[in-house]
């Protein structure tokens, strides 16, 4: 089995994220075969949507200290904008995560953060914010919050935006 595995993937251009592709071995009388269950998706720069909504509640009584609530949807896609997956709407509390399954292979990680206004990104041995370029040229393009709304209403705010990175 070790020859199966260990031969199936390599340093080939067609296969830049070295996956594992199952393959077969005959020895005598038997094969033996390795079939992988993962769907691929295609790789390069990859990208996902995410609408993210905050509310914020229980305001202290001079309206300082508030805690906030984010809800969020995902689109993610492959480099050729094959969806891959599409979360239904995820809530959690700052400073609490997303935790999206192995969308590219990887569990992608979402935290907001209320205090400095952006998402803290994490994918595999990758990660970046709303505010900065990652190391590997990771980034996302963050719409302004909804301004039809006051600063001082409680209601929902939404806002739109676009990241990319090496999948």
């Amino acid at each position: 089995m070790t020859v199966i595995m260990d031969s199936c993937d390599g340093n080939n251009p067609d296969n830049p994220m070295n996956w594992k592709h199952g393959g077969s071995y005959d020895l005598d009388k038997v094969k033996f075969e390795v079939i992988p269950n993962k769907k691929h998706y295609v790789p390069g720069i990859c990208s996902f949507h995410v609408h993210q909504i905050e509310t914020y509640y229980c305001a202290d009584l001079a309206g300082t200290l508030r805690r906030y609530k984010y809800t969020t949807n995902v689109t993610a896609k492959d480099s050729k904008g094959n969806i891959l997956f599409t979360s239904g709407d995820m809530e959690a509390g700052d400073p609490n995560s997303y935790k999206m399954g192995a969308v590219y292979y990887d569990t992608l990680v979402l935290t907001p953060e209320s205090r400095g206004d952006y998402i803290q990104f994490n994918l595999g041995g990758q990660s970046w914010t709303t505010k900065d370029v990652g190391a590997q040229g990771q980034k996302c393009k963050v719409g302004d919050w909804d301004s039809r709304l006051k600063p001082t209403d409680y209601s929902r705010t939404g806002r739109d935006m676009d990241c990319s990175m090496q999948c």
